[in-house]
Parts: structure tokens; sequence; C-alpha cells
């Protein structure tokens, strides 16, 4: 074939000439990574287009769109599609349309040797097609609608990363703002509070008097620090300021520890604090990041339970969970036996379908209140996430408005 020419006639096609050399330097930039897929019915076809390029793309080829769109499946991701129209089983369009779901980003070319302008509409609207070139078509042509269309892809390609860094910019501002927010209303109050009482003390007042004051100082410092403390573990989080050890760890004494310590705050609403646990809780986890994790949740149940309620904490192996309890974990219910499950279940308003698609974001504004006037930073439950991830954890909610919340964690079992 080098330097012949051939004639063919293709569908009934105009005879379609071609003139070409084995190692035709097809003058393009140096691009021997750039992906390239060739789609044609015609085996000949396929062979003299991918020899144009073979010797600069990585070059695939298939002979209809099924195979096509096996090879995109299996891994090669193109860069450039050129597709033929006229395909049995599957055109052109209709190829280049569903390639779009495997290969979003690719720049297509489609080729076709009739003036059917039904067929050019629907290359363009299923395709997203970039160009056309028309049987017979040049060497010279097509190489030149390959060069741009990878000079397209790369724009494209360009935009798209442009794109996501301006709305992780503008993601990053409205986080800035939001912290300002904090600073400004939710630090600033306690701090007020504190200095007011403070001046309040250099009056006379009298000794229960006094007393209300150290506790409301107590209060409200707690509050402020509380604040601080989930701001920086945003922060260290974000950054990879803490590095995680995991290792097998008993979870029974912490979560004992912890529901001993929360009882008192329980007490101080009424609230019923409940827990039961079966089964060995060895997991592996990081402690700190666990201690933090059942802090969070803990905390949340007495402060969002109503008064005089019950919050129930159960500890098991996972398979022990009902099926509807894992149905949102994306564990194999087969699998469920090789992880311990975790559920703290309050007795508050529950979450709104809204809520549901926000509870683990930054800063989020959730509809359920704290039931004893106790404040809350919304960024409790976003550092819960950031932690369960961390440490290779599931966790999911299932909550009905006015029926509470259930949280769920799973943890990978050590031997």
């Amino acid at each position: 074939m080098n330097g012949d020419t051939i004639q063919l006639n293709i569908n009934n096609d105009e005879p379609l000439t071609l003139t070409l050399k084995a190692d035709d330097d097809v003058g393009l930039t140096e691009a021997s990574l750039r992906r390239m897929l060739i789609v044609d019915d015609e085996e000949i076809l396929v062979q003299m287009i991918a020899k144009i390029f073979r010797n600069v793309y990585d070059v695939r080829t298939a002979t209809s769109g099924a195979e096509a769109l096996g090879i995109i499946e299996q891994g090669f991701v193109p860069e450039l599609i050129i597709a033929d129209q006229r395909m049995p089983g599957m055109s052109g369009a209709e190829f280049l349309g569903k390639s779009r779901a495997v290969a979003p980003m690719a720049t297509r070319i489609i080729i076709t040797g009739y003036t059917d302008v039904n067929d050019v509409i629907a290359s363009i609207n299923q395709g997203h097609v970039y160009r056309f070139i028309t049987k017979p078509w040049i060497a010279e042509e097509l190489k030149e609608a390959v060069r741009l269309g990878f000079e397209h892809y790369d724009l494209i390609t360009r935009n798209t990363e442009l794109n996501s860094a301006l709305s992780r910019l503008a993601q990053i501002n409205q986080e800035q703002k939001d912290i300002m927010s904090i600073i400004a209303h939710d630090l600033r109050n306690p701090i007020s509070s504190v200095r007011m009482i403070a001046e309040a003390l250099f009056t006379t007042v009298s000794a229960e008097q006094r007393e209300q004051f150290y506790q409301l100082i107590i209060h409200s410092s707690e509050h402020a620090l509380t604040l601080i403390a989930d701001l920086l573990h945003i922060e260290s989080l974000e950054r990879g300021g803490h590095d995680m050890v995991i290792a097998p760890v008993n979870l029974e004494p912490i979560i004992d520890n912890f529901v001993n310590q929360y009882t008192v705050a329980a007490n101080a609403k009424s609230i019923k604090l409940e827990w039961e646990h079966q089964d060995a809780l060895n997991a592996l986890v990081e402690e700190k990041a666990f201690v933090q994790i059942l802090d969070n949740l803990l905390s949340n149940a007495v402060k969002y339970s109503f008064h005089h309620s019950t919050i129930r904490v159960v500890s098991q192996g996972l398979e022990r969970f009902a099926e509807a309890a894992l149905a949102h974990s994306g564990i194999d219910p087969a699998e469920a036996r090789h992880w311990v499950g975790i559920a703290i279940a309050d007795a508050g308003q529950g979450f709104t379908e809204e809520d549901k698609k926000r509870v683990f974001e930054k800063f989020a504004k959730l509809s359920a209140q704290p039931t004893g006037g106790e404040s809350s930073t919304g960024l409790g439950l976003s550092i819960v996430k950031r932690y369960v991830d961390a440490i290779n954890g599931k966790i999911w909610l299932q909550s009905e408005v006015g029926q509470g919340s259930t949280f769920y964690l799973a943890f990978a079992k050590s031997v």
C-alpha cells in the first residue's frame, strides 16, 4: 500500500480515492500518549486511517459501535474519536451519543459519505460532534481535523479544570465568610457575656447571684472553647495535620466512659441514656479519632433530644442489625460479619429530606434546634464524617421528622 493510490466503492457512495505512504509524516506536535479511537464497519478504512496516525498517537480501532464502547469500558478512554456515520446496528451518531457516558470529554469527529440532513442533525444532537469530514476524505484534511480536535480537547479540559478551580475558590470564599460570621457572632457572644458578668462581679451582689454568675462564666467559656476546638479540628483535618495510625482497639471501655460521662448531661434534661452491647468490640480504628466521633455524636444526641426521653446506644457485630438499618451502609450484607456496628438513636426532632442532603456539610444550618438552649456550631457532624472517612469507617443516618434520628457507625473488626 506504500505510495499506492486506492479507489473504493463504499455503501454505493462516490468512489473514494486515497494515496498513502507507510511512514507518512503527519507533521503534528509531539503527542505520543494522546489517545485516539477510530470506528468504521469497513475494516480496510479503519486500518488506512489508523495507518496515518499510529506512529504519533495511541490508536485503537473498532468495526462497530458496540465494539468501540467495549474498548472504552475496558479502560481505554479516548481524547478523540473518529466514527463513520453509516454503520449497521448502531449509527455513528448513536455510538457517539452513547460514548458520552463513558468518555464525556472526548472530541468527536464523524465521517459521512452522504448529505442527509436528518443524520447530520442527529449527529449534532446525539453525539455532540465537533466536526464533519465528508467522503471521499483527503489525508491532509483529516490530519488537520485531528490536530484541531486535540487542541479542542485541551481547551475543553483546561476550561473544565478552571471551572472546577473557580468553584473550589467560591466554596473556600464562602467558608471564610462562614468562619468570619462565627467569629463575629457565635464567638463574640460568649466572650461578651464573660466580660459583662466579670464587670458585674465588681458590684455588690449577693452570694446566690455570684454563684449564678460563676456558672454563666463557665457555660460561656465552654461554648467559646468548643467552637475554637471545632474550627481547629476542621482546619487540621483538611490540611492533613492529623496523622492516623489505625490499629486494633477495644471500643468497649471508650463507649462505657462516654456513656457515663454524658449520663450527667442527660439527667439534667431528665433523659435516660441506655447502652446495649453484645459481642467483642475490637475494631481497626485510630483511637483519638474514634473518641472524637463518639464524643460529637453523643453530645448531639443529648443536645437535640427532648426532655423526659430516652437515648439508646447499641454496639454489636454489624450482622446483628436489621436489614433496614444496613440498607444505606454501602456494605454487602454477606460481609457484615466482618464489621463492628454502633447505633446512637436520639429522641429529637429528626431530619427533613433537605437536612439529610447536607447533614455532613460544614456550617450546615439544619432545621433541628437544641432542646435545652444549647449552642451549635454546625461543625460537629462534618468533623465526625471526616474522622470516619479517615479511619476507613462508615457512617449513615436514618431519620424521620418528629421521630428522632439514628446515626450508624461501622468499623472493620480486628482479628
